[in-house]
């Protein structure tokens, strides 16, 4: 086969001839870059295994990129361009209203808003971790509305109840639609219950506070003192005759040898007899140590 031959199949051959033609010369790489191209274009199966193949023979991928991979990255950007525009002025045309059309809506638009359209929200709307948003909406809302109109009537500060729920209810009347929406789905998601369980551990907490402070100041009124000893109680002279009696559990042989040497004989017989109690087993040893005793004395 000619290298024109060899050229006319790389550049127009179909995949039968481009197979003949790698079968025919396995070593030659731009075969293996021709069929791996052309099993892309047709979508083959094998074309991952031909890629491989070819990327062995040719030795760097940056080549089997630009003649194969990038083609087909850069026809897909440019189709996901296209297809971005095209959306885009698809919305500028939505964006572009009449403005006599806005008007005709703003009018046709209520402007008082009622109680039942608040009830119309779910419950499901309302997220638990917003209940503290809910709460002090509620608080500032009904403060402000059951606030007198002078604050020259007020002449004494009124507790707070600890069923603050029954007087709120007995003035409902008096409250806007939206403080009333508010007040009623505070009691539905149990706020009521959980502040007056916060009052009721703040009480609690504030007891025992006090009762520690208290147990405080008694202790500091009766002033207790620790009275140290008289140091008549504290005598070396009995620690010292303590120490010198002897333990007759610690008697050794050794100890009676040391009598014997420093000439204590008595102490050196007591010592043999109580060996010979303690150790009978080697009382006939001991009493061969005594008699030796008994010469030495004499």
């Amino acid at each position: 086969m000619t290298a024109q031959e060899i050229q006319h199949t790389l550049n127009n051959g179909d995949l039968d001839a481009l197979e003949a033609l790698r079968a025919e010369i396995p070593w030659f790489a731009p075969v293996h870059v021709s069929l791996a191209e052309k099993l892309q274009e047709d979508r083959d199966r094998s074309h991952p295994e031909s890629l491989s193949k070819a990327a062995i023979y040719v030795g760097s991928p940056a080549v089997l990129y630009d003649l194969i991979v990038a083609p087909e990255v850069f026809a897909q950007s440019e189709a996901k361009e296209v297809a971005i525009s095209g959306e885009s002025d698809k919305s500028d045309e939505q964006l572009v209203v009449p403005e006599t059309l806005k008007e005709s809506e703003q009018e046709e638009e209520p402007v008082e808003e009622s109680a039942e359209a608040h009830e119309a929200v779910s419950a499901d709307d309302f997220d638990p971790l917003n209940k503290e948003i809910i709460v002090g909406a509620v608080s500032r809302t009904i403060e402000q509305e059951v606030q007198p109109e002078s604050e020259e009537e007020i002449t004494a500060e009124p507790e707070v109840p600890k069923d603050a729920s029954k007087e709120l209810d007995l003035s409902q009347e008096n409250l806007s639609p939206f403080a009333a929406y508010l007040l009623r789905r505070s009691r539905e998601v149990g706020f009521q219950e959980e502040e007056e369980s916060k009052m009721e551990s703040g009480t609690a907490a504030q007891a025992d506070t006090m009762d520690a402070a208290s147990l405080i100041d008694r202790f500091i009124a009766k002033e207790p003192k620790i009275t140290p000893r008289k140091a008549e109680e504290y005598t070396t002279g009995d620690l010292a005759k303590k120490s010198l009696v002897e333990d007759e559990n610690l008697v050794t042989e050794t100890m009676a040898q040391i009598y014997a040497a420093q000439g204590k004989m008595e102490k050196a017989r007591r010592a043999y007899r109580l060996l010979s109690l303690k150790y009978p087993e080697k009382s006939v040893y001991f009493a061969a140590q005594l008699k030796k005793l008994g010469k030495k004395t004499n």
